[in-house]
């Protein structure tokens, strides 16, 4: 008995540095002063989802701007809304310009699916593939400040910007 909790006291201990080593290198990928190839890729997926996210956000915002009773609710969901978005300046008027045209979108409230494409230069776009309507939006990698707990850092972080077509 007392060996079998010695030699899981000591698989535990052993196991230590694997994890803090895990953990340095996950922190590394977020706060490191360029982003890899590696590392891009998984800013696009994060911004896909964050540009499928948007639909459900859309439901949400109206189901309860329906109900017309929870000014808290509406207000968390608009803020989600804002903080996918580069543009700080964003604000409820304009976070319902944005439902409306990705109502316009999938007008029965249905998931609608995106796909990359790739633009020199940048981090490409994302372009709703069964949407209603055409809609599109600039991925923008950008460093941010974090709060970890007590601490904060500087990490990368992805956000939507709409796409204008040109004239």
């Amino acid at each position: 008995m007392m060996n079998k909790m010695y030699s899981t006291v000591w698989v535990m201990l052993l196991s230590i540095p694997m994890f803090s080593q895990s953990y340095s290198q996950l922190e590394g990928r977020f706060n490191r002063a360029e982003p890899t190839e590696l590392d891009s890729s998984a800013y696009v997926n994060l911004g896909i989802q964050r540009a499928e996210s948007l639909f459900e956000l859309t439901n949400l915002y109206e189901q309860n701007n329906r109900r017309n009773s929870n000014y808290s609710m509406q207000s968390r969901i608009s803020e989600r809304i804002q903080k996918s978005f580069k543009d700080p300046e964003l604000n409820d008027s304009a976070v319902a310009v944005m439902v409306t045209k990705i109502r316009r979108a999938a007008p029965a409230g249905e998931a609608v699916h995106f796909e990359h494409v790739e633009e020199a230069g940048t981090l490409g776009y994302v372009r709703a593939i069964d949407a209603a309507v055409p809609l599109e939006f600039n991925l923008i990698l950008k460093k941010v400040v974090k709060n970890f707990g007590e601490e904060s850092e500087e990490v990368w972080d992805v956000f939507l910007s709409e796409r204008k077509k040109a004239k």
